[in-house]
C-alpha cells in the first residue's frame, strides 16, 4: 500500500484507531464476557497475509496503542490494551495470540499480544512469571 500524505498521517491515523478502539473495548467489556468482546473485536477482519499490503509494521502498531492508552482519559488495564492490539494486528494481516496468564503466589493476572511467541507489548521477563490459561476461544 502507498504512503499517500506521508509517515505521520499514517501513524495519526493508527493512533486515533488504536484510541476509539480503546475506547470501544471499554464499554464493551462491561456489558459482555470475554469471550463475547473477542468475537466482536474480530468480527469481520480478515488477514491479508501480504506484507505489502499492509499500511503499519508490528512495531508502529505497539506504538501507537501506547500513545493512544497513555493520552486517553482514564488508565486503560493491559487487557483492554491488548484486545485492541490483537484484533488490530489481525486486521493488518498478522497472525497475532493473546495471551492472559496469572501468578500462582500471590494473585496477579496479566495480558498481552505475542507473534511467533515473543512478546510484543511487554517484556519477555515480565511475561515468564504468569501462567498462562486457555481463552474462551481460539485466539
Amino acid at each position: 500500500m502507498t504512503r499517500v500524505g506521508g509517515t505521520s498521517n499514517i501513524r495519526f491515523r493508527i493512533i486515533a484507531i488504536q484510541a476509539w478502539q480503546l475506547v470501544r473495548v471499554r464499554r464493551l467489556l462491561k456489558d459482555n464476557s470475554l469471550s463475547a468482546v473477542m468475537d466482536r473485536m474480530t468480527m469481520h477482519r480478515e488477514a491479508s497475509g501480504r506484507s505489502s499490503d499492509r499500511p503499519a509494521s508490528v512495531n508502529e502498531v505497539v506504538w501507537a496503542n501506547k500513545i493512544a492508552a497513555a493520552f486517553l482519559p482514564g488508565r486503560y488495564r493491559c487487557l483492554e490494551r491488548s484486545l485492541v492490539l490483537y484484533s488490530t494486528l489481525i486486521t493488518l494481516g498478522y497472525v497475532p495470540t493473546l495471551r492472559i496468564g496469572a501468578t500462582v503466589h500471590g494473585f496477579r493476572a496479566h495480558a498481552w499480544v505475542e507473534i511467533d511467541g515473543q512478546p510484543i507489548n511487554d517484556v519477555p521477563d515480565l511475561v515468564r512469571e504468569f501462567k498462562t490459561f486457555p481463552l474462551p476461544r481460539n485466539a
